[in-house]
């Protein structure tokens, strides 16, 4: 068995990979993680609302649909693995489309979710000033307690979770407050600062420990008939 690491926030984690395997990754934009998946021997294929995207994404020789999941038509059971990185806040149908996934994925596949963590130091601190809510783009937050309930509701078991902040949590959140009380003049003393920077990093990696960073990765497992496919 060959571990194969992912990109971005689900880096440090691994998938296991036996031969050949289909993976999806919906809100694929242009494409460059299903080709680095494509090189490492994975058949991908990719969802996206941006035609540019899908366009460049074809490009690099990745099959891509246009449009939402539930439209695309996969057969049943198709999949390996399905990825869905820092999409699920901006689907206006979460369980239409958890249950949709659930579908098209094997029995024995999994699924990898990285969604924002309403439940974050840094949202109890900051408020309507954390820089993860980016009202109105993202439609839904999730807390593990909401992200287990809707992962439930949508077939799936929530296996693990790994928290995965990011320095910008702490700097993002403390601009967006500073912007408030001073109004907007296009200095941007939190982002550009080393001080802050460093101090983010420290932050970030304290919170994630805590269980309590900005950012959440959820595997998921398939459950079939009221039990889990592990």
């Amino acid at each position: 068995m060959l571990l194969l690491p992912l990109k971005w926030a689900v880096a440090r984690n691994t998938i296991a990979f036996q031969g050949e395997g289909k993976i999806l990754d919906i809100g694929a934009g242009s494409g460059s993680f299903l080709a680095s998946m494509k090189a490492l021997g994975w058949d991908p294929y990719g969802v996206d609302i941006n035609p540019e995207a899908i366009e460049r994404a074809r490009g690099l020789g990745v099959k891509m649909f246009l449009g939402e999941v539930q439209n695309a038509s996969f057969p049943e059971r198709f999949f390996d693995v399905i990825t869905l990185r820092a999409v699920l806040e901006h689907v206006h149908q979460p369980v239409e489309t958890l249950q949709t996934v659930h579908k098209i994925l094997k029995d024995q596949g999994m699924v990898y979710i990285v969604v924002p963590n309403l439940a974050s130091l840094n949202f109890w601190l900051f408020g309507r000033f954390w820089y993860a809510l980016e009202a109105p783009r993202h439609l839904y937050t999730y807390s593990p307690n909401v992200m287990r309930r809707l992962a439930r509701k949508a077939g799936f078991e929530v296996l693990s979770m790994r928290f995965r902040s990011s320095t910008r949590g702490l700097r993002a959140s403390l601009q967006y407050w500073y912007d408030e009380r001073k109004g907007f003049k296009g200095d941007r003393p939190f982002m550009s600062s080393k001080a802050v920077r460093l101090v983010g990093k420290i932050w970030r990696r304290t919170t994630d420990l805590l269980r309590l960073g900005d950012m959440v990765e959820y595997r998921l497992v398939k459950m079939v008939s009221g039990r889990s496919m592990t």
